[in-house]
């Protein structure tokens, strides 16, 4: 999986390899937001078609426990703070041991530096959108 603090190139083959055998369930939810309707439509996205396509491909693969929250009204859940940490606890609540959980993010991120006051000491963060 791609670092929170640099972007890499995920065709290494090193990074792609396999280590280790999956005995349980993949489990996702996945988080994508187009930021239509914010009054910044410079910035919209097609981070929800991107999403369906990738839910497909789960599907096909066999994944069947995949909760969405896509913001264009079409998911129960929408992406803003309160739903997906909900979204997040009832996935995770059903792991167990074998498990893999994944987090799948379509949209805008930005840095911000922490508190240490390093240069290069900064958090990533998501750029979800409040419920109207």
């Amino acid at each position: 999986m791609g670092s929170t603090w640099r972007t890499r190139d995920m065709g290494d083959a090193e990074e792609n390899q396999v280590k280790f055998a999956l005995t349980g369930q993949v489990r996702v939810v996945q988080c994508c937001l187009d930021y239509e309707g914010t009054g910044d439509e410079d910035y919209a996205l097609n981070c929800i078609v991107d999403g369906k396509k990738l839910g497909e491909v789960m599907r096909r693969s066999g994944v069947s426990d995949i909760t969405s929250l896509f913001d264009d009204g079409s998911t129960d859940l929408f992406p803003c703070l309160e739903d997906l940490t909900r979204a997040i606890r009832d996935v995770a609540s059903r792991c167990v041991p074998g498990d893999m959980f994944v987090f799948q993010y379509s949209g805008h991120g930005m840095q911000k530096m922490r508190a240490s006051g390093r240069s290069d000491d900064f958090d990533t963060l998501l750029v979800l959108r409040a419920r109207d």
